[in-house]
């Protein structure tokens, strides 16, 4: 092991939960059950539109503004999931009696929020990039957005993020 995998599993070992909840395990459910849900998120978020990418790779051109939107969405949708995930990894494996395997995971978690942070970045050029321009193509044709109408497709996220939830009540109610 490394000195500072020596030092993660030492901190890991000395508290039932990680000492930035200060015990706290309301808080602790509540950051489980947000991070599982938003990486479960930002997978379907990714996975949707990589799935369209490739759905349509022909038919598309790569600098047309539903293809940048497209590539922007799927990127930040990894950036969350690689971001969220790595944080509920380090959440659902906390364990005081195996702190090596938890130290191990902390010193992941930093390697994976480096892909996330590069992910972030890719999105977010793309959205100052095109920002401009796609306000342009917006502007010249507007088209009314029924929203409202869209309300029964929150149903599956919706259940992702109860579901998150129970889970990580119970995971907490279990240990205590």
């Amino acid at each position: 092991m490394t000195p500072s995998t020596n030092a993660a599993a030492a901190m890991v070992a000395s508290s039932p939960l990680p000492l930035s909840f200060a015990g706290d395990e309301t808080l602790f459910a509540a950051s489980l059950g947000g991070m599982t849900a938003l990486m479960c998120l930002g997978i379907m978020l990714a996975g949707v539109n990589v799935l369209t990418i490739a759905r349509t790779w022909r038919i598309d051109r790569w600098n047309h503004p539903v293809s940048i939107w497209r590539y922007a969405f799927a990127l930040a949708g990894l950036a969350t999931a690689l971001r969220c995930g790595s944080e509920a990894m380090l959440l659902w494996s906390w364990s005081p009696q195996d702190a090596v395997t938890s130290a191990r995971v902390i010193m992941a978690k930093r390697w994976v929020d480096l892909a996330a942070i590069s992910c972030g970045v890719g999105w977010m050029t793309l959205f100052v990039l095109s920002r401009r321009q796609i306000e342009i193509h917006l502007q010249r044709r507007p088209l009314p957005l029924e929203v409202w109408e869209m309300i029964p497709a929150l149903r599956r996220p919706a259940l992702v993020v109860i579901w998150s939830f129970i889970m990580a009540i119970g995971v907490v109610w279990a240990r205590g």
